[in-house]
């Protein structure tokens, strides 16, 4: 596909406006029990090149209901689509396919590993002992 000509552009509204519309439904609250307590963010959207299938990345908090959100997010795939389809501007929407995003929560590790790095750094250079993490069991 051309990168620059108004298909591309095209694709990337679309891929733009369900990632939106998404939100906004997840936002707006689904009434499925095992999609209550628990905060969904739509974190990608891609949408296949014949516009069948928008496979739509999702990060759920608290971690520990991933399973069951991802049950409930297939169940209500269609609906969610419906409600979706009333905010996108396209003849034909795609289906849409959810995912468990982990790419936010390996980031969060990854900058907490950094700034415990600069710590412990920043205490060496004063010449202080490490601090302490009580939740590794070590010194």
């Amino acid at each position: 596909m051309n990168e620059s000509g108004p298909a591309f552009h095209r694709h990337e509204k679309l891929v733009s406006e369900i990632q939106q519309a998404v939100q906004k439904v997840f936002t707006k609250g689904l009434s499925d029990p095992r999609l209550e307590r628990s905060m969904l963010t739509v974190t990608g959207v891609e949408v296949t090149q014949d516009n069948k299938i928008a496979f739509i990345a999702v990060s759920v908090l608290p971690e520990k209901h991933e399973t069951r959100v991802k049950a409930g997010l297939k169940h209500c795939a269609r609906f969610i689509r419906r409600e979706a389809g009333e905010l996108v501007r396209t003849n034909v929407l795609p289906a849409f396919e959810f995912h468990i995003d982990n790419s936010l929560k390996k980031q969060a590790k990854v900058m907490e590993a950094l700034a415990k790095v600069n710590q412990e750094q920043a205490a060496a250079a004063e010449g202080k002992p490490p601090a302490t993490d009580p939740a590794a069991g070590q010194p």
